[in-house]
């Protein structure tokens, strides 16, 4: 939904036309994308294998264990996106900084 509105706006402000997208764009455009859509894929798989294997294991072990497990994983995923935040503040404030 959200990028079905995200393209319609693109259209309506005349950025995006049909013509651009009746072909594919040639592969060397597309190269940089792929290498970096994969590592990016091996990151998420290895998180996620890895927070399952825990899961499992933390299930494994009783009621309490995975009540404590589960209160440590919704901090880590709290944390986690708060730092993502500032990371990403920081590295849209310091070019501003370094160029001044």
């Amino acid at each position: 939904t959200a990028s079905f509105g995200l393209i319609l706006l693109l259209f309506r402000k005349r950025i995006l036309h049909f013509s651009d997208l009746k072909s594919a764009p040639p592969i060397r455009a597309i190269l940089p994308l792929l290498r970096t859509g994969v590592v990016l894929s091996i990151r998420t798989l290895s998180i996620l294998s890895t927070v399952s294997f825990a899961t499992a294991t933390a299930a494994r072990m009783g009621t309490a264990n995975i009540a404590a497990f589960e209160i440590t994983r919704q901090l880590w995923a709290l944390f986690a996106r708060l730092f993502d935040a500032i990371s990403v503040t920081a590295q849209s404030l310091l070019p501003v900084e370094l160029g001044r």
